[in-house]
């Protein structure tokens, strides 16, 4: 199976409240009816397909607001989810690695040595042509998780901020791919309707 990738994340995306939508009960934009998963209070659960079918702006905007309303502890939870929903019957040492530190805080400073070892993997993958497979768009969730693990710290030099609106959208890649290895249910409930 091959991931397709979005292009680079908007992160200065507009306030996706403020734009009115035809067709949603709210009057809110498609984005704006998307809440953070569990931060909503109950809302109504993404399913797979709903997931599939949201623009890549709406997905540039939602991923803008998980940037703002989430702080550095939720955002290594998510990617740690996300991580945990793919290649759940054939992870490599680096991603059973990268979901021990997401677990255990007080790994967290060592993150950026992890996330050159990743790194270097994908990079592998993407030169050998296997950039698009599940075992690489799986080893990207691990660089992010890594990244914002160490983010987390508040260290002197943090990894670049948009790594969760990066979440966002390699999340809807996996689910768009499918396939026997990727828990979609799983990922789409990440995301909840507010």
């Amino acid at each position: 199976m091959t991931v397709q990738l979005l292009t680079s994340p908007q992160t200065n995306a507009q306030d996706p409240n403020d734009a009115a939508a035809e067709g949603t009960p709210s009057g809110r934009s498609e984005a704006g009816r998307i809440a953070l998963a569990g931060a909503s209070g109950g809302g109504e659960q993404v399913t797979p397909s709903e997931l599939v079918s949201l623009s890549a702006d709406a997905l540039h905007q939602i991923g803008a607001r998980w940037r703002s309303d989430l702080d550095a502890v939720q955002r290594v939870g998510v990617a740690r989810r996300a991580l945990g929903l793919v290649l759940r019957t054939d992870r490599t040492r680096l991603l059973r690695e990268t979901l021990s530190l997401a677990d255990n805080p007080e790994e967290w400073p060592r993150a950026a040595d992890l996330f050159d070892r990743i790194r270097s993997e994908v990079l592998r993958h993407e030169r050998g042509g296997s950039g698009g497979s599940t075992e690489a768009v799986a080893l990207l969730l691990a660089e992010m998780t890594a990244k914002l693990a160490y983010n987390a710290t508040s260290p002197r030099y943090p990894f670049d901020d948009t790594v969760i609106a990066w979440l966002l959208t390699t999340i809807h890649s996996l689910v768009v791919a499918g396939g026997p290895e990727v828990d979609g249910e799983g990922l789409a409930a990440l995301v909840d309707l507010g």
